[in-house]
């Protein structure tokens, strides 16, 4: 099981993410981190997706996650995909 984490609680996540990996028996969505928590818990519910978290960092370091979603807008691509594989994750990034 391939266990994806997204950064951003942004509305493409869930075409580009979210909906095709429903379709899979292979991949799950674990995961989603916002720089608000309140929007990560609400994106999460809205989702199903079972955590959450208030900063980026966070879902970096969850061992239960092994790929991330980088979502966030193109100023912020870089620093958190580099991020990302630095922390040993698969990373997709537009």
């Amino acid at each position: 099981m391939l266990r994806i984490g997204i950064l951003g609680a942004s509305g493409i996540a869930p075409a580009a993410v979210i909906r095709p990996a429903r379709r899979r028996t292979d991949v799950e969505v674990v995961a989603v981190a916002s720089r608000r928590a309140e929007s990560a818990h609400q994106f999460a519910n809205h989702h199903r997706i079972d955590r959450f978290y208030g900063d980026y960092s966070s879902l970096m370091s969850d061992p239960g996650i092994d790929l991330v979603y980088n979502a966030l807008p193109p100023s912020e691509h870089a620093k958190w995909s580099i991020a990302a594989l630095e922390a040993g994750k698969h990373v997709l990034c537009e």
